[in-house]
């Protein structure tokens, strides 16, 4: 069954049986972004100003302050008092004692942000625009399972394409969901053939990878642990603005370059 997208709301319930995800577009008017640039870290910043074109920094940026926005909803925070902490391969989560039991993850891809939210599980997820020229098969034989990549091999092109950025997201997001990085792709299979649901275990833990449709021309999935949970998908919208001091470009088009 496809599962609708709806508005999200100001104060959204999350039930434990329940993950949220939702999307924004990062590509609106600055104008709708107006006051959520106070809301990111230096450290925040810093990364921003690491991206080779001042384009990328700014959606990194934005993405960062939505995901602000919609933590400081579930979490009762004020977005600018979050603070994150990183794992070995750079999950955020929440520094201990702000949400323990709250669990979040989020993915970007060209002008689409996506972000996973979930009580009492982990999460996560991942978004990809379909680029032909990067569905590559000796990409595949590098990171994917020999099933897999013997499974891709025998569907006929373009078919194929699809097939290869349907298989990455899945698994991705289960990666992510786990906290591990992407040298660990071709240690689990999954049915590269159809886009469908997996169930994956890992030792005494079971995990479930959902696909659903976030956009034309873009693969997504989410990934959580156990098989007890249903998807919720919520659209992201701008809170109203209000004046600021200054905007993103402020401090992406000044003096200090990018590179």
């Amino acid at each position: 069954m496809t599962v609708p997208w709806v508005e999200g709301s100001a104060s959204p319930e999350l039930l434990p049986d329940e993950v949220h995800v939702w999307r924004a577009e990062l590509a609106l008017p600055e104008i709708d972004y107006a006051g959520s640039e106070n809301t990111v870290s230096d450290d925040e910043r810093v990364r921003a100003a690491r991206f080779r074109f001042v384009a990328d920094a700014r959606l990194f940026l934005r993405s960062r302050a939505i995901l602000r926005d919609l933590l400081s909803r579930y979490c009762g925070w004020a977005a600018v008092d979050l603070v994150f902490e990183y794992g070995t391969y750079g999950k955020p989560k929440l520094r201990s004692g702000m949400a323990d039991a709250f669990h979040f993850n989020c993915s970007h891809s060209g002008n689409l942000g996506l972000y996973a939210f979930a009580r009492q599980r982990v999460v996560g997820i991942d978004v990809e625009c379909i680029q032909p020229n990067l569905a590559d098969m000796n990409i595949a034989r590098h990171f994917f399972a020999s099933g897999e990549f013997q499974a891709l091999s025998l569907i006929p092109c373009p078919a194929r394409v699809r097939a290869f950025f349907s298989s990455w997201t899945r698994k991705e997001a289960y990666v992510k969901a786990r906290g591990d990085g992407l040298s660990t792709f071709n240690e689990f299979e999954i049915n590269v053939a159809r886009n469908e649901p997996a169930t994956l275990v890992d030792g005494d833990r079971v995990w479930s990878v959902q696909p659903f449709s976030a956009k034309e021309g873009f693969e997504s999935a989410c990934a959580a642990q156990g098989r007890d949970w249903r998807l919720r998908l919520f659209d992201w919208r701008p809170r109203p603005s209000r004046p600021v001091a200054y905007s993103f470009g402020s401090y992406l088009d000044g003096g200090d370059s990018l590179c």
